[in-house]
């Protein structure tokens, strides 16, 4: 999806990143690849399964059904996009 969003800025002569900037998520790695290379956010895939299943495990520990917010940080890589 964001290389078609990337194809359709060029052709409308939309400069990356003086008129638009464009960030992905994921940090996969064609994003190196793309024209001009792809700024994207990292998110921490392990951090995340293992919060999830910790909130899981006490869900069913202990029988409750409160949510709770949490934040875990992603890290902004840097190329051409943004």
């Amino acid at each position: 999806m964001t290389i078609s969003a990337l194809k359709c800025l060029s052709y409308n002569n939309i400069r990356i990143p003086d008129d638009v900037a464009v960030l992905g998520f994921g940090d996969c790695p064609w994003a190196e690849l793309t024209s001009p290379p792809l700024s994207t956010m990292r998110h921490p895939n392990q951090e995340i399964g293992k919060k999830a299943a910790e909130i899981l495990l006490g869900r069913i520990k202990e029988n409750t059904g409160e949510f709770q917010d949490y934040l875990i940080p992603v890290e902004i890589i840097k190329r051409k996009t943004f």
